[in-house]
């Protein structure tokens, strides 16, 4: 059964910005990475069932690599492996508009979606932290999801504060980093 899902009345039609990851690589380990599968699959269909309209985007643009190892991990999910072959759904990811080119002011809502190459490439993007300043100062819903939260991390607010200082953040824990050996991979 599908949780409930509490979406609040604004004045125009809720708008989210899904972000996903441009890096693709693991470290120095050789191995591939990028988003992960069911954290943009999951949140999509929730979104989408409750009328929401979505953009996608990532740093670079264009194509974001999908972490083939949630491809695999999630071969029984039928709705993460709809998002990654359904050409309709696909274009999602494949064809992500560039953090550059995308206002806040067109949003209520950023998520970023988690993955390994997050670590990589969304704590100190310039446009990440732009995004999530505004998004937050002009009274919208910034979320994230399991390693996705490390774009907040370095976010300064119009008054020189940290996004983060005095709120409860939950992510990917050490404890997990160590459970797939990837402490000392990972950048922090």
């Amino acid at each position: 059964k599908q949780p409930a899902l509490l979406v609040a009345k604004t004045q125009k039609p809720q708008r989210v910005l899904m972000v996903l990851t441009s890096h693709n690589k693991l470290g120095s380990t050789g191995k591939q990475t990028g988003w992960y599968l069911p954290e943009a699959a999951h949140p999509y269909e929730v979104f989408k069932a409750a009328g929401i309209r979505m953009d996608w985007a990532s740093p670079r643009g264009g194509e974001a690599p999908l972490d083939c190892s949630s491809v695999e991990a999630t071969k029984t999910d039928a709705v993460s492996q709809a998002f990654a072959t359904d050409p309709a759904l696909a274009k999602n990811w494949k064809r992500t508009k560039k953090l550059s080119d995308c206002k806040s002011s067109d949003y209520d809502v950023v998520f970023f979606v988690g993955g390994f190459g997050t670590m990589w490439d969304f704590p100190d993007d310039k446009n990440v932290q732009r995004l999530v300043r505004e998004v937050y100062e002009q009274d919208g819903i910034v979320a994230a999801v399991c390693h996705g939260p490390c774009a907040l991390a370095n976010v300064k607010l119009g008054d020189g504060s940290l996004l983060v200082k005095g709120h409860a953040v939950t992510a990917f824990t050490n404890a997990e980093e160590d459970a797939v050996d990837y402490r000392s991979v990972v950048p922090w």
